[in-house]
């Protein structure tokens, strides 16, 4: 049940930006001068039983939180103003009380050229966005990322003279695990305050030093349905650098794959630490291949991770030999990438109905939410993930985890239920090195002429300084604060006091972001 009001709704008038399935930069405007004040209508959920509220362990999953079902035509429903120049806005406040985060469902997303969409939280302490039209799945829907609180606010803006479009909310994941640890002075960072097991070994420990390439491939996804796994970005030999993501079947919940939110390089900085940087994300999958008796599912992201990801695409074996040694690389419980080793060959074995790799780690441990997790052999490439495994420290020798044979995956019926097709279409490698798009990108220099039509006097064609002269020009670039998703790495550039003092047809106008 879901009722309808309206509300008064106050917020900063700066907001932090968050970069999130590639959003497209800039800053709400719904939330400075008059507008900011302007009531909006709020459509609250009942609130959650006490029992429906509890995380808890559904056909295996640990769930962080509930879906909730319910339409909402934010076209029509939302309230329409007028910022002034020439754009009309539409916003409204979604609610599900006692929730500690939301992240919210779009099933019809069909917005027009130059219109966006930001969404942030009650208290205006995080934004994500803007989204537009290249945000669209192939089924129409879109999904994001959690926001803290248990209300966020919808802000769509339309060009002038653009039709209104349609946006509607098809559901809302109601978050029962503070997982980013909003609560705790702001934090922004990924920590579910029940942590996995203690004995877990985090990636960037000196004992995981010689994995640095492959950790990059490891990526953590969440589902709409309060449940999510780990997965792995996989090399092919037609087209390297194709978004090929491999996933444990039982993990697989076909219907809202366009909805899965990946976290890429979710890793604390450091071997001690139970959080890491979330800010690299995207949204949705599409299928490509799957088996259910080999425990396995191809998917393409529906968007390459840009360079500033810096993934790596694992390399792999299919040779089905047995791995001499065994290296897992998990997010277990969603907690920050750990990594695991067992210095023993494999035993060959059967979990149910797949034929697994049975292995016993000596360095740490496989827990709930490894379900799909990568394991690489001594040569460092792919030969399977994990399909059970759950184990408590101090268990590792007398609990064997299991990871599905990636050579069992490659033949199969057809193209819809085998890898070969797509990893090596013409069948003709046994082995495959890893790929790393970043390292195959050459340097390129550019010496980049423009001007800015603000301050650009026609008369002179100078452009005028008076932002700079009145003080207004700040010494480190201001995008990152809005939520500008910089790439290759830009962002933080700074410059000094003495620069922006210079005078003449050579001082300084304004900052600029350039892309290539």
């Amino acid at each position: 049940m879901f009722a309808r009001s309206t509300t008064l709704f106050l917020a900063c008038s700066a907001l932090v930006g968050v970069s999130a399935q590639l959003s497209h930069g800039g800053a709400p405007i719904g939330t400075i001068g008059p507008l900011a004040s302007a009531e909006l209508p709020v459509i609250a959920l009942a609130t959650l039983d006490v029992a429906e509220q509890r995380s808890t362990l559904v056909n295996a999953e640990f769930r962080y939180g509930v879906q909730r079902h319910f339409p909402v035509d934010v076209v029509a429903e939302g309230r329409w103003d007028e910022p002034g120049d020439g754009s009309r806005l539409c916003r409204l406040v979604l609610r599900s009380p006692g929730a500690l985060m939301l992240s919210v469902q779009f099933d019809r997303w069909d917005i027009g050229e130059g219109a966006s969409v930001f969404l942030y939280d009650e208290e205006g302490t995080m934004v994500i966005g803007a989204f537009d039209g290249s945000n669209r799945a192939p089924d129409g829907s879109m999904a994001t990322q959690v926001l803290p609180g248990d209300a966020v606010v919808i802000e769509y803006r339309v060009p002038a003279g653009l039709p209104d479009g349609s946006l509607h909310v098809a559901s809302i994941t109601h978050g029962t695990v503070d997982l980013f640890g909003f609560t705790r002075n702001g934090e922004r960072d990924y920590n579910p305050g029940y942590q996995s097991a203690p004995c877990h070994i985090n990636v960037n420990c000196p004992i995981a030093s010689e994995w640095e390439a492959q950790k990059r491939s490891v990526v953590m996804f969440l589902r709409p349905d309060g449940a999510g796994c780990t997965a792995g970005l996989i090399n092919n030999t037609a087209t390297p650098g194709r978004p090929y993501v491999h996933v444990a079947y039982h993990c697989l919940v076909e219907s809202t794959m366009s909805q899965w939110v990946f976290y890429f390089n979710y890793d604390a900085p450091a071997c001690v630490g139970s959080s890491g940087p979330t800010t690299q994300t995207l949204t949705g999958v599409s299928m490509v291949s799957n088996y259910i008796l080999d425990d396995f599912v191809l998917a393409e992201l529906n968007t390459p991770p840009p360079a500033a990801y810096n993934v790596y695409y694992a390399g792999w074996d299919r040779s089905g030999n047995v791995p001499q040694s065994v290296t897992v690389m998990e997010h277990p419980l969603y907690d920050v990438k750990k990594i695991a080793f067992d210095n023993d060959p494999a035993v060959s074995d059967m979990d149910e109905y797949v034929h697994t790799w049975r292995t016993n780690w000596d360095s740490g441990i496989t827990e709930w939410g490894a379900s799909g997790a990568p394991c690489f052999d001594q040569n460092k490439r792919f030969i399977g993930a994990i399909v059970s495994g759950h184990m408590e420290c101090g268990a590792s020798q007398t609990t064997p985890a299991s990871l599905g044979k990636f050579s069992e995956s490659w033949d199969g019926f057809g193209p819809t239920s085998r890898l070969r097709d797509w990893l090596d279409p013409s069948n003709s490698v046994m082995v495959l090195d890893g790929y790393d798009p970043n390292a195959a990108v050459p340097a390129v220099n550019v010496r980049v002429r423009m001007f800015l039509e603000g301050p650009f006097d026609g008369g002179t064609g100078l452009m005028n300084g008076s932002l700079r002269s009145a003080g207004l020009v700040p010494t480190t670039e201001p995008y990152t604060t809005i939520g500008y998703p910089h790439t290759g790495g830009g962002g933080g550039e700074t410059t000094t006091a003495t620069v922006l003092s210079n005078t003449g047809p050579n001082s300084v106008v304004d900052w600029v972001v350039v892309e290539l």
